[in-house]
């Protein structure tokens, strides 16, 4: 997300927590987990032809500003807190006895 955010060019290993954040050709690069030959080849591209490849981090930063900004996610976290602020809540019951009250 931090790279994302900064405006890179992401290539990552296509995982399922990864395609989470970057769709392919949308926002950034996936190369398989265990395609060293391909992230490599990849990697090589984006290098040798940045200018062909900056829509991704341009798309990348964006998605980031839209969906994650501190003013997005605070405003989330707020509209949370106020709904289960107003949920009711349980009364706790009593403690039972214990026995016979103290002398005093």
């Amino acid at each position: 997300m931090n790279a994302l955010a900064c405006g890179a060019t992401i290539l990552a290993s296509d995982t399922a927590p990864v395609r989470e954040m970057i769709t392919p050709g949308q926002n950034g690069l996936l190369a398989g987990f265990f395609d060293v030959d391909g992230f490599v080849a990849q990697a090589n591209e984006v290098l040798q032809r940045p200018h062909e490849y900056r829509h991704l981090a341009e798309n990348g930063r964006k998605m980031i500003h839209e969906h994650y900004s501190l003013d997005v996610c605070l405003s989330r976290m707020e509209r949370l807190y106020e709904r289960v602020g107003s949920l009711p809540r349980p009364v706790p019951p009593l403690p039972a006895p214990t026995g016979a009250e103290p002398a005093g």
